[in-house]
């Protein structure tokens, strides 16, 4: 993988860990696109429309990464696996990044389809640690994103002393909107899947929200270095 893969993003929507797995990716890989989703058959079920629909119809493969999302059944994983197999038939690859616990019969179905990597839980990394460590180790962003979310995510006593990101993410989910365009992957052309379009998340339509959350005032980083979750640029 080089800094011009195209990546696409499947994380976790409801915490700092998850949300920071995107915009790691998001600050190494230029051409990436994020895709909110949270846990259940439901969501689960929307994942494999999007993989389905939108990827297997792309003229030019990437790599798919989950991140912070673990399976607890084979219902969900039933929903997942045929699409993920026409995307690889298509030429994407799959990586699976996870920390928390996933039973045997689980595990060996997602490797079937995906390359699984998950934390020891005597190890104690987060997924946003895992997805740094895999793909982004020369960045100093991302790595302070994945400090982060370690302090935030093992609830640390260090967390009195970053910014209310958990809080505030916890706000912005509760406000009823949904600025989602009318735009589908599957409406665009193939070259305009990642980059330029526009593209629906099932819950928080608005990403610019986050890149307020994600930018140097919160974190504390320098003024050159920005990062974000984008719909557009």
């Amino acid at each position: 993988m080089n800094k011009t893969t195209r990546i696409f993003s499947i994380t976790h929507e409801q915490d700092v860990d998850g949300l920071f797995c995107g915009a790691i990716l998001k600050n190494a890989f230029r051409n990436t696109l994020v895709f909110l989703t949270n846990h259940g058959h439901q969501n689960a079920k929307k994942v494999a429309e999007v993989l389905e629909k939108n990827i297997a119809k792309s003229k030019k493969p990437g790599t798919i990464i989950f991140s912070d999302l673990s399976i607890n059944s084979t219902e969900d994983v039933n929903e997942i696996e045929e699409s993920s197999v026409k995307a690889k038939e298509y030429g994407w690859d799959l990586i699976w990044l996870d920390h928390l616990y996933w039973n045997e019969e689980i595990k060996s179905r997602v490797r079937s389809f995906a390359n699984l990597i998950l934390s020891p839980e005597h190890e104690q990394r987060c997924a946003a640690e895992l997805v740094y460590q895999q793909f982004a180790k020369d960045r100093t962003a991302c790595r302070r994103m994945a400090e982060f979310a370690h302090i935030v995510d093992f609830r640390l006593p260090g967390i009195q002393k970053l910014s209310p990101l958990p809080e505030i993410i916890s706000y912005y989910r509760s406000i009823p909107i949904n600025i989602a365009s009318s735009n589908n992957w599957s409406k665009t052309s193939p070259e305009e899947y990642f980059g330029t379009k526009t593209y629906k998340t099932n819950m928080i339509a608005n990403i610019f929200l986050y890149e307020r959350l994600l930018s140097r005032r919160l974190l504390n980083l320098s003024p050159h270095t920005r990062y974000a979750i984008t719909l557009s640029r």
